[in-house]
């Protein structure tokens, strides 16, 4: 077994030898030297092929551009990351740790988990619907595209029956989704131009609730991006003008 430093590290060595002769063979989508690498890890340990980064027993410290990445942090939106640990053979593994918030992450292959989520938090959203749509939001960022479509049309009728739908028909059943929408429309929280819109949504919702169909993200992306728009029309925009309401009446009392 012969010792050998890599990469231009100077002192900095690990074990090697030669590999056995019935080396697992390749899989689907390996890069090339994959099976030999995993052939190692699986002889020498799981931490075998592990570099560290820290100030003492490690292999290089944080002066060394590899020790920083850049990658977004889905718990405070930081951008600046130190990696505590990466891997020096295939796969391609970082153990991340944000220099905001202290919380970590993994890239693997520049697939970062937890991943950010997409769109943001309405400030005047709570209770249910907030919690609803944090859950699109997540469904978003791990690619969960039909979970967040259905979510979308849950919450939609959440808001809609907030602003007087009947939960249940004289025949005893849920107003359709189609119903939801125009009922929204005729209580004025969207407008007749964003009717197109509206249509799009209703087809792609009709289509997850009654069929077995793969959402794409551009779908599921164009029906969230909707949500969220109704959100500020039906929460947002009421309560900024209740505040500026509230703001001028008292100004006209101490006048």
């Amino acid at each position: 077994m012969k010792r050998q430093a890599r990469d231009g590290f100077p002192g900095l060595a690990f074990s090697v030898g030669g590999l056995h002769p019935g080396i697992t063979p390749a899989r689907a989508g390996d890069a090339p030297g994959m099976s030999e690498a995993r052939e190692m890890i699986k002889r020498m340990g799981l931490t075998s092929d592990l570099w560290i980064i820290g100030d003492r027993y490690a292999n290089f410290d944080q002066s060394d551009a590899r020790s920083w990445a850049r990658a977004a942090c889905a718990f405070c939106g930081g951008s600046q990351m130190i990696v505590i640990a990466t891997t020096r053979s295939d796969p391609d593994v970082q153990w991340l740790r944000c220099v905001n918030c202290y919380r970590g992450a993994v890239s693997n292959l520049d697939a970062v988990s937890p991943a950010t989520m997409p769109l943001d938090t309405p400030e005047s959203l709570t209770g249910v619907d907030l919690d609803a749509w944090t859950e699109v939001r997540a469904c978003l960022s791990v690619g969960a595209f039909t979970a967040a479509t259905m979510m979308c049309r849950k919450l939609l009728f959440h808001i809609a029956v907030a602003h007087g739908l009947p939960e249940k028909l004289d025949n005893g059943r849920a107003p359709n989704f189609y119903a939801a929408l125009n009922h929204l429309e005729e209580e004025g929280v969207f407008t007749k131009r964003m009717r197109p819109w509206v249509d799009r949504v209703k087809d792609v919702g009709n289509e997850v609730n009654h069929e077995l169909v793969v959402v794409t993200k551009d779908e599921a992306m164009d029906v969230a991006e909707f949500t969220r728009q109704l959100i500020h029309l039906a929460y947002e925009l009421p309560a900024m003008i209740g505040t500026e309401a509230d703001d001028e009446a008292a100004t006209r009392t101490t006048e």
